[in-house]
């Protein structure tokens, strides 16, 4: 049986961003095996890009993904497309009767994707995307409801992107059933989405929002190009992997929507694998290494394996992190729990055990992760913490300060700032990137994965740590540079599986390289210099 497999077959994923980060964060997904009143279980996968104004699109992209989950959950019917045609029209009347009796204006895409006895059917309202990868093709299954597709025109008019179907928008709605893979004509298209699309071992579906795959008009090219999500489907083979890495693609090219991404991996034995092998070459091709090296290292390898018996492998991520940007200042909650979690949070009256998507806590509260991963979410960030590490927490004027006691943890951040502070007097600032920080055999680890860090160390040694920029910081004020394999060393010493689950950091067997000399931090020779503030160019 192959591990962390839905029917024994398939990968699910999801992964959706905030982008950029003046807008609220309205794109809402889901993905998993529903199961209904005859027993049946139907894999469904959805994706809803909300608008309006205040929390109205939000609201309305959720309620619509509430409705269709809780309607399928409750049908038998097998006619897969009769049966998406009603939900969709029942979620757009739950959007619309909600608006109304609130005098709101929340309108919201919905895409669906059921598969049903190895056959994927879609329905669609509005301009996110249902996409069927086979091979190295990405072919798209539904039609954009924009003004152009609908009524022709000029394609370059400047209303032609306009989406003029939405759910909430008016009492009936037009549901789109078809599959346009031979074009826009709607009968063909009608005649492949009754009959589905059939699946087999190594093709994927995909559903996402508009951000994924918009043109940046700075470079004229898409965020995540057909390429880049190709060959994240048919190699990342792990729960969540493809959608994590396709998002992240588009949002480190500061996408100017919220990014949301859907997948379903329809694997086997074959598979698995060929993706290995895919894996090994590639990660063998930057380092120059030649069919007669690989070969040692294989046989090395084998031979140590005789000597020492090889470690048991590191279970696969079970969850990922869905950011929470709209949470209020001073409020951080926990969003998902990976593996056997043992831990809770202290506040000044009470121990409250931690509970999966159902926590808050203020800040002030110290929350102490026993055993497993924890993924918690502040306002702007995103925190990757396992087990060993206590911490507190407190926001002020825009920014959030972390008390790490003990233990590691990985920040993502969407806006905003975050410093960890630990009692050594050490201090490390994110702006807008991605950094690691951990307390290791009494030494602060910083790792500046991308974009721009701050590494302080009393009142007047500051370092500023660019993207790709590693340093290990010790008492008496010295840094020194690690190499990747070391950094890969010591992630996964202290996080276990796949070193960062965001996908920033591949690690691969590199030749030995000699010790580094340590270097001293600069002393600013202007205190007014010394705090490390700095102007950071914006995400």
């Amino acid at each position: 049986m192959l591990p962390n497999t839905i029917q024994e077959k398939y990968i699910i994923g999801k992964k959706s961003v905030v982008g950029d980060p003046r807008r609220t964060y309205e794109d809402r997904a889901y993905v998993g095996e529903i199961e209904r009143k005859n027993g049946t279980k139907l894999l469904t996968a959805i994706v809803a890009d909300g608008v309006g104004s205040a929390d109205f699109g939000a609201r309305g992209a959720q309620l619509a993904i509430d409705t269709v989950v809780t309607l399928i959950s409750k049908s038998r019917s097998d006619n897969i497309p009769l049966l998406l045609k009603k939900v969709i029209e029942r979620a757009n009347k739950a959007v619309y009767d909600e608006n109304a009796s609130k005098d709101g204006d929340g309108l919201s895409t919905l895409t669906i994707a059921i598969i049903h006895k190895d056959r994927c059917y879609v329905g669609n309202v509005g301009d996110s995307r249902a996409y069927w990868v086979r091979g190295e093709k990405l072919l798209q299954l539904t039609r954009d409801h924009t003004y152009y597709n609908i009524y022709g025109g000029d394609p370059h008019a400047e209303n032609a992107d306009i989406v003029v179907n939405a759910i909430g928008k008016d009492q009936e709605i037009k549901v789109d059933l078809g599959i346009y893979l031979k074009g826009d004509d709607q009968s063909k298209a009608n005649n492949l989405g009754a009959k589905g699309v059939p699946l087999k071992p190594g093709d994927s579906i995909l559903v996402c929002s508009d951000g994924l795959i918009k043109v940046d008009r700075r470079t004229n090219e898409r965020y995540a190009k057909d390429s880049e999500i190709v060959e994240a489907l048919n190699s990342e083979l792990g729960p969540n992997k493809s959608a994590i890495k396709m998002v992240s693609t588009a949002e480190g090219r500061s996408p100017d929507d919220n990014v949301s991404a859907v997948t379903i991996q329809y694997i086997s034995e074959e598979v698995m694998a060929a993706q290995k092998k895919r894996a090994l070459v590639k990660k063998a091709k930057p380092f120059g290494i030649g069919a007669g090296i690989l070969a040692s290292l294989i046989f090395l390898g084998l031979f140590i394996s005789f000597i020492k018996p090889p470690p048991p492998p590191a279970p696969e991520p079970q969850a990922t992190f869905t950011p929470y940007p709209d949470l209020p200042d001073g409020v951080a909650y926990v969003s998902s729990l990976e593996g056997d979690l043992d831990g809770h949070i202290i506040t000044s009256n009470e121990t409250q055990d931690l509970v999966n998507g159902n926590n808050e806590f203020s800040q002030g509260s110290k929350i102490e992760i026993v055993h497993g991963v924890a993924f918690i979410g502040l306002q702007g960030s995103e925190l990757y913490v396992p087990a060993g590490t206590s911490f507190s927490f407190k926001r002020t004027e825009g920014e959030t300060v972390l008390f790490l006691e003990r233990g590691a943890m990985i920040v993502k951040l969407s806006y905003g700032k975050v410093s960890i502070e630990e009692h050594g007097g050490v201090v490390a600032q994110v702006v807008g990137s991605i950094m690691g920080f951990s307390l290791s055999d009494g030494n602060p680890f910083v790792d500046c994965f991308e974009g721009h860090c701050e590494l302080t160390q009393g009142v007047m040694n500051t370092v500023k740590l660019e993207g790709e920029h590693q340093y290990l910081v010790v008492r008496d004020g010295a840094l020194y540079p690690t190499e990747v394999d070391e950094r890969c060393k010591f992630w996964n010493a202290t996080l276990g599986a796949d070193v960062v689950p965001i996908g920033i950091l591949e690690c691969a067997v590199q030749p030995a390289t000699a010790t580094p000399e340590p270097t001293k931090m600069p002393k600013p020779s202007n205190p007014d210099d010394s705090t490390g503030g700095g102007n950071h160019p914006s995400k």
